[in-house]
This record gives structure tokens, sequence and C-alpha cells, in this order.
């Protein structure tokens, strides 16, 4: 019998992973109800800039009376949006991107319509393409019966067993062969000797 220990530590990794999940789940829920605009920051880096796509923020009134935007993980409060800078993520809810600067400071970005692009040559597409191209192939090409699989092991195999057919009975006919010839040239050689003696 199984000792009971074993499954009081199942039981409880068990229950443990399910409470983890289900936590994890909670808060994630939790925090967009709490925090409901998405945030996409572009930081200046140097001559780049980085895009941070995990800030949100919520509308809150501060002490003095004023409705500001708080930024949840920079802590940081900044100037609502006007409604021409908003826009809405594909559930409806409210985007509101902005522009952080290397010195800290703040300024919302207004998206063009139509978006417009400056499309960048990059040198290493085409090796990506052609990987890309490759895995996808090796993913949704036709599925080889298993017939064609074994095919070539069958012919293999049918060779093997013909040149194994074909020495096991054909050495026994060269044996007698070699056996005909081997008496001929003994009956020639006697000859040979009878007429020169």
């Amino acid at each position: 019998m199984a000792d009971p220990t074993i499954w009081f530590v199942l039981s409880g990794v068990a229950i443990g992973a399910v409470w983890g999940i289900a936590g994890a789940v909670l808060w994630n829920v939790l925090m967009k109800r709490l925090w409901p605009m998405e945030i996409p920051v572009a930081m200046q880096r140097g001559t780049s800039v980085v895009w941070d796509l995990a800030e949100r923020a919520k509308h809150v009134m501060t002490s003095e009376g004023a409705e500001v935007v708080r930024l949840k993980s920079r802590k940081r409060n900044i100037k609502p949006p006007k409604f021409d800078k908003l826009s809405v993520n594909t559930k409806g809810k409210s985007v509101y991107p902005i522009y952080e600067t290397a010195s800290g400071q703040f300024f919302p970005i207004k998206l063009m319509n139509p978006p417009r692009f400056d499309v960048i040559e990059d040198k290493s597409s085409k090796n990506w393409g052609i990987t890309e191209r490759n895995r996808l192939w090796s993913v949704y090409k036709p599925k080889e019966s298993t017939l064609m699989r074994l095919l070539p092991y069958l012919m293999n195999a049918t060779f093997a067993a013909m040149v194994i057919f074909f020495v096991i009975y054909f050495g026994g006919k060269m044996e007698i062969v070699a056996n005909s010839m081997s008496g001929a040239a003994n009956s020639l050689t006697q000859a040979v000797t009878a007429m020169a003696g």
C-alpha cells in the first residue's frame, strides 16, 4: 500500500497549482479593472525609440481637485488626453499612446489618419523569409502515407532477399559446373598424356 504522505504531498501540489493559476488570472482581471487605460509608451533611448506596451493608467482626482491620469508602473501623473489623442483597442478600451523623453517628460502621440510609415530595408529579412517559408512547408506539407514511408525499406529488403536467393540457388549450380569443368580438364589431360606417350 502506498505511503499516505505521498498522497498528501501530491494533493497539496495540485491544490497549490490550482490556486496559483486562479490567483494569476484574478490578479490580471483585477489590474485591468483598476487600471483600465492602456498606455503604450515610446521611450527615447539615444537615437532610437523603445516601446513599453505594459504600462496602464487610470483617471484620479488630486487633493487639489484636478483630474489627472496616473501611470501605474511609473507612478507619475500626466495631463488627461483630449479626445483626438485617444484611441481604442479591439475590445473598445481606451488607449493613450505617449512619448517619454530622456529627461522624463511625457507628450501625447497623435496617430495620423491614415498612419504613415517609413519602410526600412532589413538585409536579414530575406533569410528570415526563407527560414519561415521552410518552417511553414514542414508544418503544412502533405503527409506521406505509411506505405510511401515504408517503400524504400521494402525495396531494400526485396533486393537483399533476391541477392541471397541467387547466391544460394546459383551457388549449387556453379559447384556442379565447376566439377564438370574439372572432370573435363582431367579427361583432356589424360588424353594429351596418352597421345604424347
